[in-house]
């Protein structure tokens, strides 16, 4: 059990402090080893491999000459390149002078934020939802960029529908949507886990199921005010009376 959680760990924080699709691992005993995959939707782990099996040569020969993409980093994700508005668009997202910026993608927009960002999940697995406080490179004005891992299911709306269908019925403190849209095309299996297709081929010998989830961003009005700075109680519970109309 302490190895299952230390490697459990490393693969938490490995997506976590990097825009990753999915992440490899190599579990090594002392005459075998097990490679492992890992996504939102679970993690995919090996027969034993002994250590002169072909078939794990083969493996690091395919993994050395893949691509970024392939390896598990997110393509959609890049260092920001906006030469001549670096210093104001760091002072608009608050952060430290030297901090490194990345630029984001929503559908054909571009959005930059703050590369120094906090973990954004304690668990391997699951939504891994992150927000931004976000620069629209279009537009020019601040924006609340949501990233996450939606589970796939015809009873589940897109977050952005489900915006759309509370304003149209006039729910009130609610943010507008800017624009929603699920990341990768059709034929990007990176974006989509395939834990659970793995688990399917294997005619599924666990007692639950694992869901697939897709990756997936909305970018949202940007209001600019912080919950911890209220001024009053009676400012608080005003603060949590609206948003309850909201929910």
């Amino acid at each position: 059990m302490i190895t299952l959680g230390q490697i459990t760990s490393y693969a938490t924080f490995h997506q976590a402090l990097e825009f990753r699709t999915h992440v490899f691992s190599a579990l090594i005993f002392r005459k075998y080893m097990r490679l492992l995959r890992w996504d939102r939707g679970g993690v995919v782990v090996t027969q034993k491999i002994q250590f002169d099996n072909p078939s794990l040569f083969d493996f690091f020969w395919r993994f050395t000459s893949a691509t970024p993409a392939q390896r598990g980093r997110d393509p959609t994700v890049t260092a920001a390149n906006v030469p001549g508005q670096t210093e104001e668009i760091r002072h608009l997202l608050g952060c430290d002078e030297e901090a490194p910026l990345s630029a984001i993608s929503v559908g054909n927009k571009e959005y930059i934020i703050s590369k120094n960002q906090p973990p954004s999940s304690i668990s391997p697995i699951g939504r891994s939802t992150r927000c931004f406080k976000a620069y629209c490179l279009e537009n020019q004005t601040l924006v609340l960029l949501k990233d996450s891992w939606r589970i796939v299911s015809s009873t589940l709306k897109p977050e952005q529908e489900i915006y759309a269908r509370l304003h149209e019925n006039g729910v009130q403190n609610i943010p507008q949507v800017i624009y929603g849209a699920e990341i990768g095309d059709k034929n990007d299996s990176n974006h989509v886990t395939q834990s659970k297709l793995w688990l399917d081929k294997t005619g599924n010998p666990l007692e639950f199921t694992l869901h697939t989830h897709c990756h997936y961003r909305i970018v949202l009005e940007y209001l600019p005010f912080i919950l911890e700075e209220f001024q009053s109680a009676r400012e608080m519970i005003a603060i949590i009376r609206d948003a309850s109309i909201g929910v």
